[in-house]
């Protein structure tokens, strides 16, 4: 039985693509940072019994790939498909009246890195399994980046996610994923 991993759940998006597909009948595993881990496990209950939970900062490959692992255990299923949803806008101001690099990290770490992650815990399931599809949200602004006036860290960072996602595609494509 297959399985859809829906990053950042606990986000308005995130809870809305979950409510969707669990209407649909769709076994879900929730995922979302620790800060939302309240949301996340509220909404796993409102859910049911197909929605699996974990917390998880998405920091680490080797962690996301173990907590993909006790996900597919409580579910008794394979993560087949996944949206990869989580990320975060902090606005800005314009780089150079920045006055520090805080915001273009944390936009980095929240918009890219969890699809870094996420794609390399989840790409080799799917490879062995010889099939499965992602989704990445990126925004408007990767096919308009002036539209991220004032905001380019967050430009940059989704425009990133995108161009791995499809970097990635291409690697994986032979294996139907």
């Amino acid at each position: 039985m297959s399985l859809l991993l829906i990053t950042g759940a606990s986000g308005a998006l995130g809870e809305s693509v979950a409510r969707h597909m669990a209407r649909s009948g769709t076994k879900l595993g929730l995922m979302s940072p620790e800060q939302g881990k309240p949301r996340l496990l509220a909404l796993a209950k409102e859910l049911g019994p197909d929605a699996h939970a974990k917390a998880f900062d998405g920091k680490d490959s080797r962690e996301m790939s173990s907590a993909l692992d006790a996900i597919e255990k409580e579910a008794g299923a394979t993560f087949s498909h996944a949206a990869l949803i989580a990320g975060a806008w902090q606005g800005g101001a314009p780089i150079h009246e920045a006055a520090d690099d805080s915001v273009f990290h944390a936009m980095m770490e929240s918009n890219f890195d969890t699809v870094y992650v996420a794609l390399r815990a989840l790409l080799p399931r799917m490879v062995a399994n010889d099939g499965g599809s992602i989704v990445v949200v990126g925004s408007r602004n990767v096919a308009r980046p002036w539209m991220g006036a004032n905001a380019a860290a967050y430009t940059a960072a989704k425009s990133a996610a995108v161009a791995l996602a499809n970097a990635a595609a291409a690697e994986v494509i032979a294996h139907k994923v």
